[in-house]
């Protein structure tokens, strides 16, 4: 046998004013198919709708303080699912 590559994946059920969001992570230190036209962290509300901080240029200028809220949610999320990455405690039966 041979190891040819790792994934790490991992998804976090955060609940933040009121609403959910499904934060997932994931990561590999090969090429893999998964990564492709995706970030590391992906987010997603209750709703379904995904989280997203990439915005055309001519929106940046009418929405700038929408934008500025999404931008700093995404990175309090992230941050939180750092702080708790390994917090993980299965009850092992």
């Amino acid at each position: 046998m041979k190891l040819i590559g790792n994934i790490i994946q991992k998804s976090f059920l955060i609940k933040h004013k009121g609403k959910k969001y499904c934060v997932n992570y994931l990561n590999s230190d090969y090429p893999n198919p998964n990564l492709l036209n995706r970030d590391n962290w992906e987010i997603v509300d209750e709703d379904g709708e995904e989280l997203n901080t990439y915005f055309f240029k001519s929106n940046m200028k009418k929405d700038k303080s929408k934008i500025t809220l999404i931008k700093q949610k995404y990175d309090k999320l992230i941050s939180f699912c750092i702080e708790n990455f390994d917090n993980y405690n299965p009850k092992i039966r």
